[in-house]
């Protein structure tokens, strides 16, 4: 892995919107590609808020395979960019581990079930790696305590897709597979999950309450 200088952003605005007190966060930013072989630099510009999410299929540690818009079917998903050797996403990993206690369901295993993420989640976390080994990703995960789902970007195929260049970067996608949000900071991922689950609470709620015809 190519290590990549370490970019601190002061944003006084976004800082904010998430609603956390001004202080510093860290991206760090990769070159044009995303890995070892990192040569290749993004195959468009990084999709938009309410645009359609590029779809993908990677594997997650356990080998079960993981596809977006069969998984946006049944809840949102959480994408997080994010690299083994990136100090600021391991800043973000209590977070994401918090974040997965209150979304997920207490009866299943940490990196859950396959295909879906943990049955019983009210949204799926799925956090992706570049081109990394499948070992030094799992040591990472065990070392950080990671209770959410990782998945192997082994050609940096996604990252491309989703035009990533710095991590940790985070994309929101709703159950129509559009993207809702993007963010580098957990806090504010959460603070938007949070805002988009209880909207479609509220709406399953009023069509509910229609009465029928």
């Amino acid at each position: 892995m190519r290590f990549m200088r370490l970019l601190v952003l002061r944003s006084e605005a976004l800082l904010r919107r998430v609603a956390i007190a001004p202080a510093l966060f860290c991206v760090c930013f990769l070159p044009f590609g995303c890995g070892k072989n990192g040569d290749a630099g993004p195959v468009g510009p990084a999709p938009a808020v309410s645009e359609q999410a590029p779809d993908f299929t990677l594997r997650d540690l356990q080998g079960n395979e993981a596809h977006l818009s069969d998984i946006v079917k049944e809840k949102p998903a959480l994408l997080v960019f994010f690299a083994t050797w990136c100090s600021a996403c391991v800043d973000e990993v209590p977070e994401l581990n918090a974040l997965q206690k209150e979304l997920g369901d207490p009866s299943t295993s940490a990196q859950g079930r396959p295909e879906h993420g943990r049955t019983g989640d009210k949204a799926a976390i799925l956090a992706i790696d570049p081109e990394e080994s499948k070992g030094e990703v799992a040591r990472f995960a065990a070392k950080h305590k990671i209770s959410y789902r990782i998945l192997l970007d082994t050609d940096g195929a996604v990252f491309r897709r989703y035009a990533i260049e710095g991590v940790p970067t985070l994309f929101i996608v709703d159950r129509d597979g559009r993207i809702y949000h993007v963010t580098h900071v957990a806090r504010d991922a959460k603070r938007k999950l949070i805002e988009l689950l209880a909207t479609a609470k509220a709406q399953r709620a009023q069509r509910t309450a229609i009465p029928m015809r």
